[in-house]
């Protein structure tokens, strides 16, 4: 697998208020586990998942919610040390939606 960082590195990052960017990301990685799910309802021949958002397109989703420039979003990010292009690794314990976490594994 490629580079990854974990969900809860981003808990100390900050563009707006603390936290931020974290909540987004696991709103993020839980809508495409949700999505996930569905596709391989309707499609019982595929299996996809678990797909995940990168760094570089949680700071798209994010400046595109809150109309902060994308080059502020993507200076923070890399002034804390984040590779854009790493997957962000959703840590299942960190959900509120936990009961039914990756059926597939």
């Amino acid at each position: 697998m490629g580079r990854e960082i974990p969900l809860s590195a981003l808990g100390s990052v900050a563009v707006l208020f603390p936290g931020d960017l974290h909540e987004l990301a696991l709103y993020l990685c839980e809508a495409f586990d949700g999505r996930d799910r569905e596709t391989n309802t309707r499609h019982s021949d595929v299996r996809v998942g678990p797909s995940r958002p990168t760094v570089h397109g949680l700071e798209a989703y994010y400046a595109q919610a809150t109309h902060v420039d994308l080059r502020r979003v993507e200076e923070t990010l890399v002034k804390a040390g984040f590779d854009l292009g790493a997957t962000i690794k959703f840590n299942a314990a960190e959900s509120a939606h936990q009961t039914d976490r990756n059926p597939r594994n």
